[in-house]
């Protein structure tokens, strides 16, 4: 039986407009079978203002013979002169089947995030994923259809105003991995308004440290919407340990 190897990743150095280090790296960890602590706590100090920011995240990566079962989430709390001030969170429940190259999955996503004017977001949906294995590269697709709600805050006159949305997307993507870049790419346009679609891009460069033991991630992450308000950019260094 295949060991689940354990890793304790570091982070050493953190830039975002967008914070996540759980969103960025799920293909990357796919089909792995790995437990990835990850860690981030930045303190900012100013002669009238003292803030604290800590971001902590588990992924989780099981194969168990045709079944695959992937969870993330991360947490993210800003503290301002001792009051909290904002927040993120992010889950992440998938299953896959795999069916020699093909496969089914069923998956859940939640978040909640005050760092953004995407104050809540809900999907959950179904699909079928095909794998193509080659010697120094793997190549993944997938076709999927999801249910999403969210909660949108914008500026009207000086003004909050709070929306509700609901919506049903066609999700493809397809993802490049090799032993040193994984990248993958989302393609998310609403069934019932082609004009309203989301574009996401990621990337993780990994370099070895010290064998396979110490290595270097480097992520960048970016989503925007054609319609909605929604542009974010992500882009941070994971130092990862294993053992």
């Amino acid at each position: 039986m295949k060991k689940t190897p354990i890793s304790l990743i570091l982070i050493s150095i953190a830039w975002s407009f967008y914070p996540s280090l759980a969103q960025t790296n799920v293909e990357k960890f796919r089909g792995e079978g790995s437990i990835n602590l990850m860690f981030s706590f930045d303190h900012d100090e100013t002669k009238t203002t003292d803030s604290k920011t800590l971001l902590a995240a588990l992924l989780v990566n099981k194969v168990k013979g045709v079944h695959e079962y992937l969870a993330v989430y991360d947490t993210e709390v800003e503290d301002k002169d001792d009051v909290n001030y904002k927040n993120k969170n992010f889950l992440h429940l998938r299953y896959y089947r795999h069916i020699t190259n093909w496969g089914f999955e069923g998956f859940f996503q939640r978040s909640e995030d005050d760092f953004s004017n995407q104050l809540k977001r809900k999907l959950w949906g179904l699909g079928v994923r095909k794998t193509i294995e080659r010697e120094k590269y793997s190549l993944r697709g997938g076709l999927s259809l999801f249910a999403e709600e969210l909660r949108l805050s914008s500026e009207v006159e000086g003004e909050t105003v709070i929306s509700d949305l609901d919506m049903n997307r066609f999700n493809t993507y397809l993802s490049l991995k090799q032993k040193y870049l994984t990248v993958t790419v989302y393609f998310q346009p609403n069934i019932d308004d082609t004009d309203d679609r989301n574009l996401a891009f990621e990337s993780v460069l990994t370099f070895a440290l010290w064998k396979e033991r110490v290595k270097l991630d480097i992520i960048y992450n970016s989503k925007q919407n054609s319609e909605l308000d929604i542009k974010n950019h992500n882009f941070k260094q994971v130092l990862r340990v294993k053992w």
